[in-house]
């Protein structure tokens, strides 16, 4: 049967302000606003969808300070467990509900205390280890580049944020075999 997956990201935002559930103006908001146009656009066509995950790989901007990162643990379970109440008892997987897959932060060294953003994100998935997962991104070789490249406005740029194309393919497969391994898809 078929599988979709619906993207909504934005970059460089931090779960302590852009995403914070609190904020009725947030990320958080616009995505089940968005989401929601998502299950309507699929019903359209006669497809009963299901929620099977959530797949999250955000946390960096959040390592930068210590007060975002001592208020990670609090805003992720709020995220969670908001998206749960929110779409779990229509459109989750029955019996179960829906899964939640978080991808560590890289040891990137603009990151200041991405390891403890990292320790939060496991403990969060150790919490509930049928509903929540993780898994370390550098454990698992993803990599960001350390050389550089001229732009097209000929300025020279090392993108060190972010994961190179082939990490990026591979983040996808980790994401997905967390929901096939766990037997949620």
């Amino acid at each position: 049967r078929p599988l979709y997956l619906v993207k909504y990201a934005v970059g460089a935002t931090s779960l302590f302000q852009d995403w914070n559930v609190v904020n009725q103006a947030s990320l958080f908001h616009k995505m089940v606003l968005y989401v929601y146009d998502q299950i309507q656009y699929f019903e359209d066509q006669g497809i009963r969808p299901i929620i099977r995950g959530l797949f999250w790989m955000q946390g960096e901007a959040d390592s930068c300070t210590l007060q975002m990162t001592n208020n990670y643990a609090a805003n992720l379970k709020r995220f969670v467990d908001s998206f749960r109440e929110e779409f779990e008892e229509d459109y989750g997987v029955p019996g179960k509900g829906i899964a939640f897959v978080d991808a560590g932060i890289s040891n990137c060294s603009s990151w200041n205390y991405y390891q403890q953003i990292n320790k939060i994100k496991k403990d969060f998935a150790d919490s509930n280890p049928t509903k929540n997962f993780y898994f370390d991104t550098m454990a698992e070789g993803l990599e960001y580049s350390t050389e550089g490249h001229t732009q097209q406005d000929g300025s020279y740029k090392i993108d060190y944020y972010h994961f190179d194309a082939t990490s990026e393919l591979k983040l996808g497969k980790l994401f997905i075999s967390a929901l096939i391994d766990n037997e949620w898809i």
